[in-house]
């Protein structure tokens, strides 16, 4: 089924993790890479609802809420960039048969 075009206004770019370049005896160098990969269109919302009412008083002001078509290589260890900011994935319902992917996400400062 999908979601319609006309919900998702919003331009999303995926990040993902790149393999750790090799440091001394074969062993990860610590550092963290992420590689930014295809940018997707997809409805981006503010969290709404008693849920996040309730997560309002522990300062939960910046999560959103995004919805897309199902990509394989948007993973639950994916970050967003959306509007120049970075956003750490906090729960992800990909659902293949219907052909959506729902996220909410909160900012990294």
């Amino acid at each position: 089924m999908g979601y319609q075009t006309g919900l998702m206004r919003e331009r999303v770019t995926i990040l993902n993790r790149t393999a750790g370049s090799q440091g001394r005896f074969g062993k990860d160098s610590g550092g963290v890479e992420w590689e930014e990969g295809a940018t997707i269109w997809a409805a981006v919302d503010f969290s709404r609802g008693v849920k996040s009412m309730r997560e309002g008083a522990l300062d939960a002001y910046d999560t959103i809420m995004v919805r897309t078509r199902w990509r394989g290589d948007l993973k639950r260890e994916s970050r967003l960039k959306w509007q120049d900011k970075t956003w750490l994935i906090q729960s992800f319902h990909g659902d293949y048969l219907e052909n959506t992917i729902q996220i909410t996400a909160v900012e990294l400062v």
